[in-house]
């Protein structure tokens, strides 16, 4: 569990504000900037290697074509994974786990989120068995949108860390009841889904919230004063504000952003430097 009396600063697929996701070079600037946690995602090869990349497909964030599953982890070795967020990150490659906690090991703890299209099986054996055997597991934390996945893990391990990933729209009664299944830590909820009502209910049973897509100070604000009206110290971190190669906020493309609220913490997506914008809601 995390400390609840301090804002603990996730970068969401390293720092991907700055260097290409879920990268070398992305999780080494996020310890660079002071993160506590950083989160990444899993898929697996033809050949049964785990591989650190959020797409099915490589399109979006290689130079390679067509779906992960689909090649071998040599062919994906060959592949350049940041000459497409700029031309400096070239020759930057695919991660496998191993060597993400590898780089991680002793720096900072990681939330690991499952993704992948096959029924759950090989991914989460290997996803379990490689951070128990990096002697990792008591610093991760496992994620999926998928609920089978996330009671195998659970299945795999009885004293895995686990979080239960909501999206816009599904009832925190489903995520309560899967939050009891599992023995989960927390709920990873979107942030059109947080408020004081759910966030107190969600504290009652024992579980941390942890709100998603908060990419701008001020809906950081927003979320933080929820929290306050729940009686819990607020503190919070501006998300990066500089571009992509596209012309689109990095806070925003990057993807997710995390805020923490005493009980309630929150991946910086386009991770920097958190510096306290609330200070004055401290008592």
């Amino acid at each position: 569990m995390s400390d609840r009396s301090r804002l603990m600063r996730i970068a969401h697929r390293g720092a991907s504000g700055h260097c290409p996701e879920n990268t070398r070079a992305a999780f080494l600037r996020s310890i660079e900037l002071g993160a506590d946690m950083v989160e990444l995602d899993c898929q697996i090869t033809r050949d049964g290697a785990v591989v650190v990349i959020h797409d099915e497909t490589l399109d979006r964030t290689t130079n390679g074509r067509g779906r992960v599953r689909d090649h071998t982890l040599k062919e994906i070795k060959r592949l350049d994974a940041g000459s497409w967020f700029r031309h400096e990150f070239a020759g930057e490659e695919v991660l496998t786990l191993e060597e993400a906690v590898e780089i991680l090991s002793g720096r900072v703890q990681l939330n690991l989120e499952i993704k992948g299209v096959d029924p759950p099986g090989r991914l989460e054996i290997q996803c379990v068995g490689i951070v128990r055997s990096l002697r990792f597991s008591r610093e991760t934390v496992f994620s999926s949108f998928s609920p089978p996945r996330m009671c195998l893990v659970r299945d795999l391990a009885d004293d895995a860390r686990i979080g239960v990933l909501m999206d816009a729209g599904e009832p925190w009664t489903a995520a309560f009841a899967l939050g009891a299944e599992l023995r989960a830590e927390a709920v990873h909820a979107e942030r059109s889904l947080v408020s004081a009502t759910a966030v107190g209910e969600a504290h009652r049973r024992g579980l941390e919230v942890r709100v998603w897509s908060v990419n701008r100070p001020s809906e950081m604000e927003s979320r933080s004063s929820r929290c306050r009206r729940d009686h819990h110290q607020n503190n919070q971190a501006p998300a990066s504000t500089e571009r992509d190669p596209r012309g689109t906020p990095k806070a925003v493309a990057a993807g997710n952003g995390w805020l923490q609220a005493e009980e309630t913490f929150a991946f910086l997506k386009g991770f920097v430097r958190p510096v306290p914008v609330f200070q004055a809601l401290r008592t």
